[in-house]
């Protein structure tokens, strides 16, 4: 399913059933939140039944379930990662483990015109590692794709042979249409070392990347590191979530800092670990690295339940797991209160 989630109410205002046959592999919503992206869940033995992967806009707010738009992905590269344009709602990036997809939707054809940009081993001779996850920068024509060695690709449009055919008037039906000038990858650059960049994502002036070595890294525009979080220590990251913007003044809620001309808001981290941590972005001027760790606000299960019983007299609930962890859970307190690691059989 696709819901919809009211964050001030927590409840759920729309429900889209079965919008895909195999169900949903990656959502986005637009920053105006009028659009829903999707892109369907596909295994690598559906290929050979015929099942293409789709990418599909959907209007939450109007009746019916059907999409506005579908679209098929051709390439043989499974896309996971599906992201909107800060500055145009009517394009999104996808991206697989090899192939980074733009999108953009012609409203007026009912239709998706895509590009793939193939990285040229003339331009890069060293081995790119495999593609993580995608994002634009905001208020730019770029865009950057993060890979498992620690990298970022930065995908930037052509000042040259580019400019020049954008400024050609493409004709569709009858009508003069300047064509937006495709993006080349034009940069490698690495900004984890002892990790893969697992999860990213782009504010007004600023990047923000979460690896495997647990650490969350804050850069602008041009790369240059303006705050790093390394010190939080609870596996590694999975997501990271930035406390919204209030109305009055554009203002993060909670507290912030200001490094240079750039405000860095109180943010949350999920990892693989199972945690949820909230971190207050002024521990950065902390000289103590406790207090740079965080605050646990949730601590869950790290892989599936393969067995569970409970206390015969007290109100504990021990919970085995595939990755060989034994946890005791309080139900009356709603908490975790042990872990043991056995290990995974081999």
């Amino acid at each position: 399913m696709i819901i919809v989630w009211d964050t001030h109410t927590f409840t759920p205002v729309r429900t889209i059933f079965e919008p895909h046959k195999n169900g949903v592999g990656a959502i986005d919503i637009s920053g105006d939140g009028a659009l829903v992206a999707t892109l369907s869940k596909v295994g690598p033995s559906d290929a050979l039944h015929g099942i293409k992967q789709e990418l599909a806009f959907w209007n939450w707010t109007a009746e019916g379930d059907s999409p506005l738009v579908v679209g098929a992905v051709i390439t043989q590269d499974i896309q996971t990662c599906v992201r909107f344009n800060p500055s145009d709602p009517l394009e999104v990036v996808t991206n697989g483990v090899r192939r980074t997809t733009f999108w953009t939707w012609r409203e007026d054809e009912g239709r998706f015109s895509f590009y793939s940009p193939a990285v040229s081993k003339r331009e890069f001779p060293q081995a790119i590692a495999n593609f993580t996850q995608s994002c634009f920068l905001p208020n730019t024509p770029s865009a950057v794709t993060a890979t498992t060695n620690g990298e970022l690709l930065l995908w930037s449009c052509d000042d040259t042979e580019q400019q020049q055919q954008a400024a050609a008037m493409d004709q569709s039906e009858g009508q003069p249409r300047v064509r937006k000038p495709d993006r080349v990858p034009t940069k490698l650059v690495r900004l984890h070392t002892t990790g893969g960049i697992t999860t990213i994502h782009s504010e007004n002036a600023y990047v923000v990347t979460g690896g495997t070595d647990g650490f969350v890294r804050i850069f602008d525009f041009r790369f240059r590191l303006l705050a790093w979080f390394e010190d939080i220590k609870s596996g590694p990251i999975t997501s990271v979530s930035l406390s919204a913007y209030s109305e009055q003044g554009g203002r993060a809620a909670g507290t912030s800092i200001d490094v240079g001309d750039v405000t860095i808001p109180d943010f949350i981290v999920g990892t693989s670990e199972g945690n949820i941590v909230l971190v207050h972005s002024e521990c950065f001027e902390s000289p103590d690295p406790e207090d740079r760790q965080g605050e646990l606000l949730l601590r869950g299960l790290t892989s599936f339940i393969s067995c569970i019983t409970t206390h015969p007299r007290l109100p504990y609930v021990y919970i085995g797991t595939a990755d060989g962890r034994l946890a005791v859970y309080d139900y009356e307190e709603r908490v975790f209160i042990a872990w043991k690691s056995f290990g995974r059989k081999k």
